[in-house]
């Protein structure tokens, strides 16, 4: 978006490292922190502090079980659920409050895979519903909400560090924040490049 405010939001200061330091004069940057109450709080304070013509959540995410998607591969989130909204009874759960929320501004012919996501509260929550969804994350369906709720556009950015259910020390958080770097210096390109 050429000549327009672009904010980069992420959930911690390591996914976005590699990013900052190869972009000392790139878009403003703001640590969301984990999790969709700290996402959605610092949402709001970016679109009322900085005025933004876009805001980018960017950050890792894990991929379910015949998504398709490798370690280390970069994409768009098309749609967000949150997926852990609603109570057990009898040892089962009921979905109760998780809505879907759609991004209506994902750019045509961008580089990038279009995915569904779930977000949840644990990682690799077991009752999540799965079907049709290609990845999860903990603060996607917040930072869509709170974007939704202002009509500030959005664009949301994950690298996959890990399949669902896979322990947390065979993650490659390091190979995929770095996917996330090069990924985010693209997307920033393609939308210049649309735009001139």
């Amino acid at each position: 978006m050429k000549n327009e405010k672009i904010v980069i939001l992420s959930p911690t200061e390591p996914e976005i490292a590699p990013f900052r330091y190869g972009a000392a004069d790139g878009p403003e940057i703001r640590i969301a922190g984990v999790g969709p109450y700290r996402c959605a709080v610092t949402t709001m304070a970016a679109i009322r502090d900085c005025d933004p013509q876009l805001l980018i959540l960017a950050g890792i995410a894990g991929a379910y079980p015949g998504s398709g998607l490798s370690v280390g591969q970069t994409v768009l989130v098309a749609s967000e659920c949150a997926a852990d909204a609603g109570s057990f009874v009898a040892g089962d759960f009921t979905p109760k409050f998780s809505g879907r929320y759609d991004c209506p501004w994902l750019p045509a012919g961008v580089p990038f895979r279009a995915v569904d996501s779930n977000s949840v509260g644990v990682a690799g929550t077991p009752f999540a519903d799965r079907v049709g969804v290609q990845i999860e994350n903990m603060e996607g369906a917040a930072f869509f909400y709170a974007c939704l709720q202002c009509g500030v556009p959005f664009l949301e950015l994950r690298a996959v560090s890990n399949r669902v259910g896979d322990p947390f020390p065979e993650w490659d958080v390091r190979g995929a924040v770095t996917a996330l770097a090069d990924s985010l210096c693209e997307l920033l390109h393609f939308l210049n490049t649309e735009r001139t």
